[in-house]
């Protein structure tokens, strides 16, 4: 049941929910749990039943992650790895054995049947790697203490374009993995692909990266039956006092905006057309381009519904502290979603940077810089407590270069992340006369 929810004006509106990520201690089997989820997810266990993942909620050896299009879904397993689950991909938690120390009996094997999976192992895949394997129907994965990105990509049907050739890809970006099926093996080290056609193919490296793994999993059209249920993307927002750790979860819309203790919005007519991420911090970052309601709106809006991710809030108790040992930051901009027009047409962000005084706990100036399309240039900027960033927001304003009425104003809101306030993600949106645009953005320090 949702909270009375305030309509603001039609500069988009970002709203930050601070929701914990320590659950209930119940017991449940080895296995992990979601961290955040968006699109259609569903999770199907060993005797055919079928369910919608959810953040906080459980996943254990034997269930199978199926994900549509579009969708995001990241696990935290028990023994500290992290997986991604890509749109339009089929990933199984074949054996997942953890009990909570290192004996020789841990295992973690996964089988993935479809579609992509980045995996940064945890300790079962840095202490006992032996006991740690990413299958695919053609041949599997095997690490020494990595961070990589696995693709399998069927045979197409009669019709359809696949993302490459078919075959599995692994990427590895931190550490090394190995690649073999029946024909042999090939070593893949950090920026390289390894690749094997067939269980039969000799598997090899790649030239360069697939287009695929440079650019965000590729964009499609969502679909309420996607994954093989029903449930609509659907990303729900509730605020609670900040604890540690935390997950913030953000959104902002291009036209229109709610506010309010609860929201949702649903995306399931919408395109996931850009997502990227920030390891480092635990940020990730997304926008759905096309028809999408939001909870409290009266019909649904055509735009950008942009969304940011982060599992790492910075606690009150920490902001406190830097008062008397940091004082004052500066940050930058280093990612985020293209900024779109009340047209839901993306644009390139120009610049960003905050200065922070934790002593009086301000952002003392905040001052953003970007186009839309076409040749319009948005330079605002403002300031306020941290209080105002982490609610309504502080106020920007400034100017819009190919806008009819002047001045351009709007609101910037966010949190901090990472245990020394390492960074910021920050959501904008801001409206000149009949022209608006939004966007969110991490900015970190130097």
């Amino acid at each position: 049941m949702f909270a009375k929810l305030s309509h603001l004006s039609r500069a988009a509106l970002f709203v930050v929910a601070i929701i914990a990520a320590g659950f209930s201690n119940a017991l449940y089997a080895a296995g992990g749990k979601f961290q955040f989820v968006t699109g259609d997810v569903q999770v199907l266990n060993a005797s055919g039943q079928q369910r919608v993942a959810k953040m906080g909620e459980p996943v254990t050896q034997g269930e199978t992650l199926i994900s549509g299009k579009p969708a995001l879904a990241q696990i935290k397993m028990d023994d500290g790895g992290v997986l991604v689950l890509w749109p339009n991909s089929r990933l199984k938690i074949s054996v997942y054995q953890y009990n909570g120390k290192l004996d020789g009996t841990e295992r973690a094997e996964y089988a993935l049947t479809q579609g992509g999976v980045r995996s940064i192992t945890g300790e079962i895949g840095k202490v006992n790697r032996a006991n740690y394997k990413m299958q695919t129907p053609i041949a599997y994965i095997g690490v020494r203490g990595t961070d990589h990105e696995t693709v399998f990509i069927p045979q197409p049907a009669t019709g359809e374009i696949p993302l490459g050739p078919p075959g599995v890809y692994d990427k590895v970006n931190v550490g090394e993995t190995f690649l073999q099926n029946q024909a042999g093996q090939v070593v893949i080290m950090p920026n390289t692909v390894g690749f094997a056609g067939s269980a039969t193919a000799m598997p090899g490296l790649l030239p360069g990266i697939p287009e695929f793994f440079n650019a965000a999993p590729p964009k499609s059209k969502a679909s309420k039956s996607g994954g093989g249920g029903d449930a609509a993307a659907k990303q729900n927002i509730e605020f609670s006092p900040p604890p540690t750790p935390a997950t913030v979860v953000a959104y902002t819309t291009n036209v229109g905006g709610v506010s309010g203790t609860n929201a949702s919005f649903d995306a399931s007519a919408a395109t996931l057309a850009q997502q990227g991420e920030n390891a480092a911090l635990g940020v990730n970052w997304g926008r759905f381009d096309g028809t999408y309601t939001v909870a409290g709106e009266v019909a649904p809006t055509s735009g950008s519904l942009h969304f940011m991710n982060a599992n790492n809030a910075t606690n009150a108790a920490a902001l406190t502290a830097l008062g008397s040992t940091v004082v004052t930051a500066s940050y930058s901009y280093v990612g985020g979603t293209a900024p779109t027009n009340e047209l839901g047409i993306p644009g390139i962000m120009n610049s960003m940077t905050a200065n922070v005084n934790f002593s009086t706990a301000q952002i003392t100036g905040m001052n953003i810089n970007f186009d839309t399309p076409i040749g319009t240039n948005w330079v605002v900027g403002g300031s306020g407590s941290f209080t105002e960033f982490a609610g309504t927001g502080i106020v920007l304003s400034g100017t819009c270069s190919a806008c009819t009425l002047q001045p351009a104003t709007g609101t910037a809101s966010g949190a901090f992340v990472g245990d020394n306030a390492q960074g910021m993600i920050v959501g904008f949106g801001v409206t000149a006369g009949a022209n608006s645009a939004a966007g969110t953005a991490l900015l970190t320090q130097p």
